[in-house]
């Protein structure tokens, strides 16, 4: 597809190369600083950006009702990822569902946040700091607030990126389990062999990892 006039993809002159998750030193130095910062908001994007294992597109869409059920908070978010949406006709499955498990101390960083905020029901938890263009933070000014913090953490920016945070769980999971069904569950892939690439794995062993866990 031709692009447009003035057009200028969002990628051109970027490394958008596969990103390698973050290590736990790394994301620990991210936490601190963020503690430190008092700012209750990006601590707790962080939280479930590490938790949740979300596209960035789906973590900033979250609100308060994916997490309060009942009027009780749960540990676990349940979602239909955008981008698999957009690939799955099935409805009615979990087919394509994500989880995020989360730990006590995102809980208690979201009860805290909730009491700053005063948000509640639907809100969403990420709103625009300035202006109403958006009912929620954009993916892009997410990514920009990521950049951020790396660059505080002194962690080179050209070598990791917000997928970085998506990777952190996934990659301790596989590497502790050898668990690959278990991973395509967390992060509502539909075919296990996208799992087997996205962690890094040649593509024939990810050919015959498919083959193992046919359904």
């Amino acid at each position: 597809m031709a692009n447009q006039k003035g057009y200028i993809p969002w990628n051109r002159d970027k490394d958008v190369g596969t990103k390698p998750p973050l290590s736990l030193d790394q994301v620990q130095t991210i936490r601190n600083l963020l503690k430190a910062s008092d700012n209750l908001r990006e601590l707790l994007m962080f939280e479930l950006a590490i938790d949740t294992s979300f596209r960035g597109s789906d973590l900033v869409a979250l609100q308060v009702s994916h997490i309060i059920k009942g009027g009780e908070i749960i540990d676990t978010i349940k979602l239909r990822p955008k981008k698999t949406k957009r690939k799955t006709k099935k409805k009615g499955t979990n087919e394509g569902v994500a989880v995020g498990v989360l730990k006590e101390e995102t809980i208690e960083i979201f009860k805290k946040y909730l009491e700053q905020t005063g948000k509640s029901g639907d809100d969403y938890l990420f709103t625009p700091l300035r202006g109403k263009r958006s009912p929620h933070i954009t993916a892009h000014a997410y990514r920009a607030i990521v950049k951020r913090w790396f660059t505080r953490a002194e962690i080179n920016t050209q070598v990791y990126a917000s997928h970085s945070l998506r990777r952190v769980n996934p990659s301790i999971m596989y590497a502790n389990t050898g668990n690959l069904k278990g991973v395509q569950e967390i992060l509502g892939h539909i075919n296990i062999e996208n799992t087997a690439l996205y962690l890094g794995i040649g593509k024939e062993e990810a050919i015959d990892l498919a083959r193992k866990y046919r359904a």
